[in-house]
């Protein structure tokens, strides 16, 4: 149990933290985004999490695009 919401916020940051690092970020914006929704609506650490996590996912998905756009037209 937490005593305050700034320690459940420090909490779930490191989760949130912990899913980024095994490069499970869809999972690490949840978790960060719960934290911005539902204890702290001004958690930097929170918001700079999802931007970071945001990022990977779209050069993650780029990544994939351009490995299927190659394989479609043999590049």
């Amino acid at each position: 149990a937490f005593k305050t919401a700034q320690q459940k916020a420090g909490y779930l940051i490191k989760q949130a933290e912990a899913f980024y690092n095994s490069e499970q970020f869809q999972k690490a914006i949840d978790v960060a985004q719960y934290v911005l929704n539902k204890v702290d609506a001004n958690s930097q650490p929170a918001k700079d999490l999802i931007e970071k996590a945001k990022a990977q996912l779209q050069a993650v998905a780029q990544k994939a695009a351009g490995g299927l756009t190659n394989k479609l037209f043999g590049k």
